[in-house]
């Protein structure tokens, strides 16, 4: 099952506008959600996931631009991401709860890890 994109942002940030821009330039199709005017968009971002930054890019549950810089986020990056996860909800049947580290094999790795613990 694909997931959808969803940009958690806020008014007056450059770095928001900026991951919009590339979304839309890249062609992607994606759900804005503005913390300042959704407290549970905002308890969620805060305090659930721990972030202290927009914008924070979520497919699915999983945060996809975790550790790179707004600047430094390429479509390569997003589609790598997008397609690793994809890959191991459908061979693994399960949501991963980790992010990327350092690539989509690291991820793959501690993901394929959990599941043999889980199970």
């Amino acid at each position: 099952m694909k997931h959808t994109l969803t940009l958690y942002t806020q008014p007056n940030c450059m770095y928001c506008d900026m991951m919009k821009s590339k979304l839309d330039r890249w062609g992607y199709k994606y759900e804005i959600v503005n913390i300042k005017l959704d407290e549970e968009a905002k308890a969620f971002i805060v305090l659930d996931k721990g972030h202290k930054t927009v914008p924070q890019l979520y497919y699915g549950n999983s945060n996809v631009n975790r550790g790179v810089d707004t600047e430094e986020f390429t479509q390569s990056i997003l589609e790598q991401y997008i397609g690793h996860l994809d890959e191991v909800k459908m061979k693994v049947g399960f949501t991963c709860s980790t992010f990327v580290f350092a690539s989509c094999w690291v991820c793959f790795v501690i993901c394929v890890a959990e599941t043999r613990n889980r199970g």
